[in-house]
This record gives C-alpha cells, structure tokens and sequence, in this order.
C-alpha cells in the first residue's frame, strides 16, 4: 500500500511521466515523423480518463491525480496558517510570561503588596498620607487597576495610611459627666490610643463614677491636648472588700521588726503607738489591738504599742535649789541666771521641759532651767576703761535678761585718758530697762581734780 501512495509523490509522479515518454519513444520508428506534443498531451488526458496507465517495463502501474496542483497550493496555505498560529502561540506565551494581571490592595495591608511586588518582580512605592477612617499600612487606592494587565518589572503607585494625625488638636469632653463606656467609645472614635482608661478603689465614690485625671505632663491641659500627647482617666472601682481569712499571731514580747514582716506579707496596716515600760524592752511589743487568733482581712489595721523602756520623769525644779539643779541622775540639765523683777533671787523662773513629762529612750534628756537673780543692781564702773563697758553691760546685764544701756560724756579731767571718771547713777537697783550717763576723761588736765572735770560733750551708747 505505501508503495502504492509513493506514486503520488510528486518526483515520482515527474518520473513515471519521463519514463512513459520515453518507452513511446522507443516503440515509434525513427524514420518515422515525430510525434507532436499535441498528441502526447492528448494521449496523457486520455490516459488520465480512463484512470489507467499502461504498464511499463517495470510491470507498474501509475495513476494521475488531476487535483495535485490545488492539493499542493493548500498545503502551502496549510503551512503558512500553521505558521501565523504558532507564532500566535509564542507572542501570547511570552505576553503571559511578561505581564502579569493586577490584584486589588486597596483596603489590604501595604505587606500583601510588598509581597506580591517582590514576587513579580515590580518596584513598590509607598505614598503615605494621615487618614482617620483608615488604619496604619492599610491601602487608600493603587495607580493600577484591579484586573489590568502589567508588565513585570515596572513600578507599582499605592498610597497608604499613616494613621491618624498625631499632631492634631483634640477638643475634649467633660469625663465627669460621662460613663467609663462613653469614654471608650470616644477613644475608638478619634483613634486616641495615648487616652487611658484605668480604675482603682475609692471608699467614698460608687464604682463606675468619674475620679480623676492626670495629663502625661504637666505642660499639657484640656486646650492645648493632642492626639499624641498621654492621658490616664481614673474611674471608681468601689469600696475594696477582701475575706476576713488572716489571723493575727500574738506579738506580746516580739520585737517590732517581726510585725513589720507579717504585716507586709499579708498587706495589713499596722499603726505604731509607743509608751514606757518597766517591764517590757524597749523595742518590744507591749500590747496589741486585736486578740491573737483573731481573724481579719487584708487592708484592715492593727495598732500595735511598742515599749520604750523605763521613762526618766521630768522633776519640778521649784522643788530643786539651783545649787543641787544639775546633780538630777539620766537628766543634762543646763543651769541659767535671769533677772527678774517680782520674782526672788534663787527662785526657779522657768524649765524647758514641763514637770513631770516622761522622757522615753529616744527622746533627748537635755533640760534648760532658769533661776532668778533678782532685781538688776548697777555696779560702780568708775575707773573702768571705756573699751571694756561694752562687754561688761552685756555679762553683767543683758545676758541674763535686764535691758540696761549706757551713754557716754566726755569730760576735761587729769584721770587718764578713756577712763570712767563719772556715771549718773550706780551702786544701786534699777529697772530691768534701764539708761545710764557715763562720764569719760579727756585726760587734758594736768593734776586730776577728784577725777572729775569739766563736762563738753555728750555722745550716744
């Protein structure tokens, strides 16, 4: 059969036509005229009539296909359209190789359409704007559709949030009226995520009542507050009540560093009281204000009396001469003299520390106690030196509680120069305020007059 369909081959068909003509050739005698072409051709479309072809030496038969020309003319057009679809094929290959179809980010995370630009191999740029409806990376809008073809390799617009304006100015509501649910709403409302909501207990305000708040610092108040800056809102949890569960150790004879620890460990509050003792250490409990075993509840209190030792008691020293002030046993008494003008010399005019108190270990046992010297008595200063009146007023007077002052005169004598030749009184009481003339020499005079002379001059203390 295949060397049946071989003969339609168009060089074997060429051939078998060669050959025919040539075996006419041979069988027509030489001298013979030529056979025309007109009668081969005619031959050959009889041959082709009658759809059989005679046998040549080869004992072949061969058959003509009159529609081999319009065979052969659409298989070149076969080829042709064959080719135009391939190429087809390959254009619409590399298209899709090198384009790929657009995804929609728009309300996605900038991280899906950085991922997805990477894969593809495209450039992301990120343009971020402030935006309160949207929240931070999330895409507004892409300078590329949704579903649009592109080129991988080419850049990629999409503009994404940045959040809300930190700097923007935000007009705050009176939180006194509202309810801590109110307050959350408003915090979702303007993104303000540096307004804090918290609680704690209040004995006197009703849980979910208003409390207090307290700015981030002390430069921002309710006009000049942005969304950037801190603030804490407090808000009641109510009375805080815990289980009466704790029972209390005796303490009698403990020290006071054990209650400390039990206190803080179970988050009592102790109150210290102190008082002397002449039994119990100093430092060591003497009492208590619950009963040991006795059950109470976290934030409760207890009092708690701790012995100061034996207590020194202050004496009246009224009772005491000032001779015999400072020989008090546990006590530093310090011993002054005053002047006084209804009270007796010898007699007690005041004590630092009242009679009777009890002074503990760790109070000091310094006393101060003042005697009366009595009425101020002016001495004679005659023969004294001027430089040394300043001194001797102040010992003698001032220091002891007598306000006694001087002037001074200046008189023509023969006593040394400076000396204290005169006073207007002295040798006598005087008034606890008192002012006293004092003559000084010139020491001009050549024999001393009683060392007295002639007065000029009269100047100030």
């Amino acid at each position: 059969m295949s060397d049946f369909l071989s003969n339609f081959n168009s060089n074997n068909y060429d051939k078998k036509m060669r050959e025919k003509e040539e075996n006419n050739r041979e069988k027509t005698p030489e001298n013979k005229n030529t056979v025309s072409p007109t009668s081969v051709e005619s031959e050959n479309i009889n041959i082709s009539k009658n759809s059989r072809a005679k046998k040549n030496h080869s004992d072949e038969t061969i058959e003509i296909d009159p529609t081999y020309k319009k065979k052969k003319k659409r298989q070149k057009q076969i080829f042709v359209l064959l080719g135009v679809i391939a190429c087809l094929i390959f254009a619409w290959i590399y298209y899709s190789v090198t384009h790929v179809t657009m995804p929609n980010f728009v309300n996605g995370s900038v991280s899906n359409a950085r991922v997805w630009a990477e894969k593809n191999k495209m450039t992301l740029d990120v343009q971020q704007v402030y935006s309160l409806k949207y929240e931070t990376n999330q895409v507004l809008k892409q300078d590329v559709p949704k579903g649009e073809k592109v080129k991988k390799g080419s850049v990629l617009i999409v503009t994404a949030s940045k959040g809300p304006n930190p700097n923007e100015k935000i007009t705050l509501p009176d939180f006194s009226t509202l309810t801590k649910q109110d307050v959350e709403a408003f915090i979702k409302e303007n993104k303000l995520d540096n307004l804090t909501i918290l609680t704690k207990y209040s004995d006197t305000v009703e849980k979910g009542k208003y409390l207090s708040q307290e700015f981030g610092s002390k430069e921002i108040t309710e006009k000049n507050y942005r969304r950037k800056d801190g603030l804490i809102v407090y808000y009641s949890n109510g009375k805080e009540t815990f289980e009466k569960n704790i029972s209390v150790p005796d303490f009698k004879g403990k020290a006071k560093s054990e209650v400390e620890s039990w206190a803080k460990t179970n988050d009592i509050q102790i109150k210290y009281e102190e008082s002397d003792s002449n039994e119990v250490e100093a430092g060591m409990v003497m009492s208590q204000s619950v009963a040991k075993e006795t059950k109470i509840a976290k934030k409760d209190q207890l009092s708690v009396t701790i012995s100061q030792g034996k207590a020194v008691v202050v004496p009246n020293f009224v009772e005491i001469s000032p001779e015999n002030a400072e020989t008090i046993q546990s006590l530093s008494v310090q011993k002054k003299f005053q002047f006084a003008q209804d009270i007796p010399y010898g007699q007690l005019i005041s004590q630092s520390v009242p009679a009777g108190t009890k002074l503990l270990s760790k109070d000091s046992n310094s006393i101060v106690v003042v005697y009366s010297s009595g009425r101020p008595y002016l001495k004679s200063y005659i023969g004294k030196i001027e430089g040394d009146l300043p001194q001797a007023f102040y010992e003698d007077y001032q220091s002891k509680g007598a306000n006694i002052r001087y002037t001074v005169h200046y008189v023509d004598s023969g006593a040394e120069k400076g000396t204290v030749v005169d006073m207007s009184a002295y040798n006598q009481y005087v008034g606890l305020d008192f002012v006293v003339n004092i003559g000084i020499s010139k020491g001009n005079l050549a024999s001393p007059d009683n060392g007295i002379g002639t007065s000029e001059t009269a100047s100030s203390e």
